[in-house]
């Protein structure tokens, strides 16, 4: 692909920033070509001239003023390139790095963002229009788009695409978990310990969030991605860790290629932090939160019970009364090729368990035994799987899985994922209940804000995150 050469080539280094700018062009033209922008491809090219940026150019609105920004991070340069004209924006930027030797000086690349239309406004470090124009998948969809843009392009491995449909996962009855008869509970224990043990997920049933609630929450969701891009965007938080965070994809900043997702993430417990809009969204939010924490602690007990603590023993270690919730909100618009992109690629969760409500679309595929298996949810249940936090804690006796979004041609998926952890301030590492001669600490103790900080700041590697603190 012209854009990883064209990457490749920034990491070895430039001469010149007019070099720089003709590259960029170069770029675009080929954006241009795969969208089946042909003249327009052809008019850049036949513009640009063997010396890259020419009158013409400035004159028919690709480019009318070329700024530059340096700003000295750490020792580190950090040179920025922004040009803006009627027609289109380009932002870039280079991290210039100390040199290792006298002669040597490395250059790191940072970012590329295109834009349409004229933007103004140049920031320190990489160079950012004061009024970026975010792209979501919806607003991509909705301008009728019939094919998937270069930039979404993420194929899976001939070997990953095979599906296994013959396996399901292990159901979960809540009802016998929280029953009074010590049989019945014994028994979903013992389900609920092989399950975490041998697939990392469940379904569970007869829970105690009520129909009529997941139902609300879910039209409440599909509210919020209906406001209007400049009403969501309120909510683009600049930072990992922002309490509200509206986006698009997993972290454009470092995907190698765009994934068809928009995204609401919010930090609502131990404080609620909820978008104002639309009119009930937070008060629907804090509801069905409540209810779910609820859920998940009475989980927890079980799990706790499964590996031969006392019940309290999760809640205790890592003081869940005061622990971090986030509600991530997925939006997968229907896709013209589903084949050619992904709604979001393997991953593992952070935290100790995550609750996941879907409105009825099959979407999601785990990673068990080596195969992927599509899960479609059972009628009023949640999809709940053990995160990365509880592989550590039981130094590996639970084990966090592998698992990934698909999209689909013919309707909008969405899914509301609850994340459940420890407070930020928290260090996790593995319990000495789980350390032993023969079973030796298997992890690195880490706080709990770092570990999610690290993974949100980091692409998606199709591996879980866990494999930065093995020992």
């Amino acid at each position: 692909m012209a854009m990883l050469k064209w990457e490749e080539r920034l990491h070895r280094g430039f001469s010149s920033w007019k070099w720089i700018i003709q590259e960029l062009y170069l770029v675009l033209g080929n954006i241009y070509t795969r969208h089946g922008m042909l003249e327009e491809a052809d008019e850049l090219r036949r513009l640009m001239g063997i010396n890259g940026v020419g009158k013409e150019t400035r004159r028919r609105g690709y480019v009318a003023e070329i700024q530059f920004a340096t700003n000295s991070v750490e020792g580190s340069k950090e040179q920025s390139l922004w040009c803006h004209g009627e027609k289109l924006a380009l932002a870039f930027g280079l991290m210039v790095l100390p040199p290792r030797s006298p002669r040597k000086t490395r250059v790191q690349f940072v970012g590329l963002l295109v834009f349409e239309g004229s933007q103004n406004g140049v920031q320190n470090g990489l160079a950012l229009p004061e009024e970026t124009k975010m792209v979501s998948v919806k607003e991509l969809v909705e301008s009728n788009c019939r094919s998937v843009p270069s930039n979404y392009i993420s194929l899976i491995s001939p070997e990953d695409s095979i599906l296994y449909e013959t396996e399901n996962v292990p159901t979960i009855d809540f009802s016998q978990l929280t029953s009074s008869n010590p049989i019945e509970r014994s028994k979903a224990i013992q389900q609920l310990g092989d399950a975490c043990r041998d697939w990392g997920f469940f379904m569970l049933i007869n829970h105690c969030v009520p129909e009529t609630l997941r139902e609300k929450v879910l039209r409440a969701t599909q509210s919020f991605f209906d406001l209007s891009e400049e009403e969501k965007k309120e909510y683009a938080g600049e930072k990992v860790l922002d309490p509200i965070r509206y986006g698009t994809s997993f972290n454009v900043m470092v995907d190698k290629a765009l994934f068809w997702r928009d995204y609401l993430k919010c930090h609502v417990h131990p404080h609620l932090h909820v978008p104002s809009k639309p009119h009930g969204f937070s008060e629907t939010v804090d509801e069905y939160i409540r209810k779910s924490r609820e859920l998940v602690g009475e989980l927890l007990k079980g799990i706790c019970e499964s590996l031969g603590l006392e019940e309290n023993y999760i809640h205790k270690r890592l003081n869940i009364e005061l622990g971090t919730q986030l509600l991530i909100a997925n939006f997968y618009p229907p896709c013209p090729k589903p084949e050619l992109t992904m709604g979001l690629p393997a991953h593992t969760d952070h935290g100790l368990l995550t609750l996941l409500l879907q409105n009825q679309l099959g979407g999601l595929q785990i990673q068990h035994k080596g195969k992927w298996i599509p899960v479609n949810p059972l009628p009023n249940s949640f999809l709940v799987n053990t995160g990365d936090h509880l592989e550590i804690l039981t130094n590996g006796k639970y084990k966090s899985v592998l698992h990934r979004a698909v999209v689909n041609t013919k309707a909008t998926r969405i899914s509301i994922a609850t994340a459940h952890g420890a407070p930020l301030e928290i260090i996790v590492g593995p319990a000495p209940e789980f350390i032993g001669d023969d079973n030796p600490e298997a992890y690195r103790a880490i706080k709990y804000g770092d570990y999610i900080q690290f993974q949100q700041s980091h692409e998606l590697d199709r591996r879980s995150c866990l494999d930065h603190i093995r020992i």
